[in-house]
């Protein structure tokens, strides 16, 4: 146990040093620094790091204005932003503008998925779930609103997680037993028993209050 805890401190210690040798690096990734941060509990350096990833994600497929709106604003349709900025993108089709779209969704919605989590580990819920709910409009305009992928469950968990602890059961619910129902839809075991797990601590916390 003892060697265990020492481990752990080591690689803390290391991944420590690692960060402070790559802050000054103009090239490294923020993306991947954000994450770095979020492992050691640097929330603040995280939520920079996240958001600058954001804006250079964002900013593939749209103006600087835009992309500082997307990541600041309150929750806004997504969807309709991404619709609106099709027409601003220089592609020469319809098909290009899609595939542009769709590359970026991807580490958009990481990057959105991450710093909600960061929200919530520093007890800020209301802008987690304004975050996880960007990060679900997004994963719906890249897969489809009715597409049965892990990405989706586990946003649909997280959100429910995170009305969870601010006691809103009832949309709590709904997102599990909508991630619920996807997850049975997939080859998946560990997912679909963490579900299971989060709606019975939500049941327990409703029968807590009779």
């Amino acid at each position: 146990m003892l060697c265990a805890f020492t481990s752990c401190r080591t690689f803390n210690l290391l991944l420590q040093y690692v960060l402070e040798s790559i802050e000054n690096m103009s090239s490294f990734d923020p993306y991947h620094l954000g994450q770095a941060y979020t492992s050691v509990k640097q929330y603040s350096k995280a939520e920079q790091s996240l958001i600058q990833a954001l804006q250079m994600e964002y900013n593939d497929i749209a103006s600087d204005e835009t992309a500082t709106d997307y990541c600041g604003s309150p929750l806004k349709s997504q969807t309709a932003k991404i619709a609106q900025n099709r027409k601003k993108l220089e592609v020469k089709s319809q098909e290009e503008s899609q595939h542009v779209i769709s590359e970026a969704l991807p580490s958009i919605i990481r990057c959105l998925e991450i710093l909600a989590a960061v929200y919530s580990a520093t007890k800020r819920y209301q802008l987690a779930l304004t975050y996880h709910k960007k990060a679900l409009l997004c994963a719906y305009e890249l897969y489809g609103e009715e597409a049965a992928v892990v990405e989706i469950c586990s946003i649909l968990n997280n959100l429910g997680t995170t009305y969870n602890s601010i006691k809103q059961n009832k949309n709590s619910e709904e997102c599990l037993v909508k991630a619920l129902s996807i997850y049975r839809q997939l080859p998946t075991g560990l997912d679909l028993a963490n579900t299971l797990l989060n709606l019975v601590l939500v049941y327990h916390k409703v029968l807590m209050t009779y």
